[in-house]
């Protein structure tokens, strides 16, 4: 059974990538403010750790399956 902090990290995971995406679509290099990059960055993190931990709860809840089997 798949646990709810699963669901919370994939939730903030597919938000943060909009977020990104969003970014990205209307980034002007040369108008951008120092809030843009802040929110960029900000995002970029939080994608990047979300999909780290994602794919490590994925991996323990595999194994477990499999010890348990």
């Amino acid at each position: 059974m798949i646990n709810w902090q699963f669901f919370i990290v994939f939730l903030i995971t597919v938000l943060s990538l909009g977020g990104l995406a969003m970014i990205a679509v209307n980034f002007d290099p040369y108008r951008v403010g120092l809030l843009i990059k802040a929110l960029f960055f900000a995002s970029f993190l939080m994608s990047m750790l979300g999909m780290v931990l994602t794919a490590f709860m994925a991996l323990r809840i595999i194994s477990r399956r499999n010890n348990n089997g």
